[in-house]
């Protein structure tokens, strides 16, 4: 009744945050994402915005919506490019077009990430991701660069072994044994 009778009150942009947050800790994804998308668009100045854009990318992909969290999050990225949510957003579109096999979606995404982004906490992870979609399309020469240059950016031990695996998968296909045992 609030956001009807007093849409312009910063109070009312607050309300369906919160109610947002409700229907999300409740696992009601389909109210939470649509209460998070109409704070972003009713309030698109209010700081909590970008971040509402943002978890209804999230609440989308939870109801298993991938298409509609890519749109969210690249309506974020268009009218919030330099919002705190844009790198993660960025990695989360990439992370719903491998989800799906677009793989060359996926790698324009994590191109973008890399090149936004240099210092992100997660390069390992988002080179082997890079690998991931390379290798997706076929195009393993791309793939064992981000694999080679994951390595050296100090991944996760869990990263190390799935980088390594699949370094040493392309490079048995190529027939290079010794350099594949070499890595294990």
């Amino acid at each position: 009744r609030l956001v009807a009778a007093e849409p312009d009150v910063k109070t009312a942009s607050s309300a369906v945050h919160r109610l947002a947050w409700l229907y999300e800790k409740t696992s009601d994804w389909p109210r939470s994402a649509l209460a998070y998308r109409s704070l972003a668009e009713k309030w698109p100045n209010d700081k909590i915005a970008p971040q509402a854009l943002y978890q209804a990318g999230v609440t989308e992909t939870r109801a298993g919506r991938p298409e509609q969290a890519r749109a969210d999050w690249t309506k974020l990225l268009a009218k919030y490019p330099d919002s705190p949510f844009a790198g993660e957003a960025l990695a989360s579109r990439a992370m719903a077009e491998l989800r799906v096999k677009e793989y060359r979606a996926a790698e324009r995404s994590i191109s973008e990430l890399a090149t936004r982004f240099p210092d992100r906490a997660k390069t390992a992870e988002m080179l082997y991701w890079w690998g991931v979609a390379a290798n997706g399309i076929d195009d393993a020469p791309e793939a064992e660069k981000h694999f080679r240059a994951a390595l050296v950016a100090h991944p996760t031990a869990e990263f190390e072994r799935e980088i390594k695996l699949e370094l040493a998968s392309i490079l048995q296909k190529r027939n290079e044994k010794q350099e594949a045992a070499k890595i294990f």
